[in-house]
């Protein structure tokens, strides 16, 4: 729902969305894509949905990624530029989400 007024969750909204961008190495309208693929927020809401995380990653990442990791990069991702306001974690959230998303990546390692 458009309120069209600024909010903490509106900044959480726009993080996620910076996010994807980053990960899928897309801007947030794609003129120049087919008219499915256009919105980058709708296109990955999709695929994230169908489990298609992987297809989504920036290809030049591809090779030096932990899918688990990925998942999570995603998940946050998804959760913050979600539809809902009341639904967005608050920033708060996010970074502990994102310093365990880090600390899970160091223990792991950048690989499978």
């Amino acid at each position: 729902m458009k309120t069209y007024q600024l909010t903490p969750k509106s900044d959480v909204y726009s993080f996620g969305v910076l996010l994807l961008e980053i990960m899928t190495c897309r801007r947030p309208l794609e003129l120049n894509r087919h008219v499915d693929e256009r919105v980058t927020l709708r296109w990955a809401f999709r695929n994230y949905n169908e489990g298609n995380v992987a297809e989504m990653l920036d290809p030049l990442m591809n090779e030096a990624v932990n899918e688990e990791i990925l998942l999570k990069m995603f998940g946050l991702a998804i959760d913050c530029a979600g539809p809902m306001r009341s639904d967005r974690p608050d920033m708060k959230t996010v970074g502990e989400q994102l310093w365990g998303i880090r600390m899970d990546y160091l223990r792991r390692g950048r690989r499978q």
